[in-house]
């Protein structure tokens, strides 16, 4: 149940617990093992604490930006990793407009757009959710301690990416 590319997955847990998965049969040279395990516990520990940014979770939109957020901060702490699923997706403009009709549903499939189907590759809603954040961060030069407390609408709208 870990993500193949990374040898890991993480969940945060409640306001307070991180669980971090990892594939003990995978060899990880030692700096690939930091780093993974770093940028995990980075996109978690965001997650904690944007639980008690309003709306947290509560629409599409809402998911979408906070997996943006944690994926931002993954890449802010360690900017030269890879991170597979905020990499560039084909046809994602069509997607980013599927999204923006949706964003506001409290009842979607959680798992279509963000780890893939039919309908949506894997990931969309990460690189969605990392675009929104990224553009906003950039308009804004907004710290992470900030960012992180954001509320969605407001990133969302200062983005000026859709």
């Amino acid at each position: 149940m870990v993500i193949p590319e990374t040898g890991m997955t993480g969940s945060a847990i409640g306001k307070s617990g991180i669980q971090i998965l990892i594939n003990c049969g995978r060899k990880f040279s030692k700096q690939n093992f930091v780093t993974e395990l770093s940028s995990s516990v980075a996109h978690e520990a965001t997650h904690l604490v944007r639980e008690d940014t309003e709306g947290y979770n509560r629409s599409l939109l809402d998911t979408i930006i906070n997996e943006g957020v944690a994926c931002y901060v993954e890449k802010s702490f360690l900017p030269r990793r890879h991170i597979p699923y905020i990499a560039a997706i084909r046809g994602e403009k069509h997607y980013i407009k599927k999204a923006r009709g949706e964003f506001y549903k409290k009842h979607y499939n959680h798992s279509e757009w963000f780890f893939g189907s039919e309908k949506f590759p894997r990931w969309i809603g990460y690189r969605i959710g990392f675009l929104i954040v990224n553009g906003y961060a950039k308009n804004k030069k907004i710290s992470l301690a900030k960012l992180v407390r954001t509320k969605s609408s407001t990133i969302l709208k200062g983005s000026k990416i859709i």
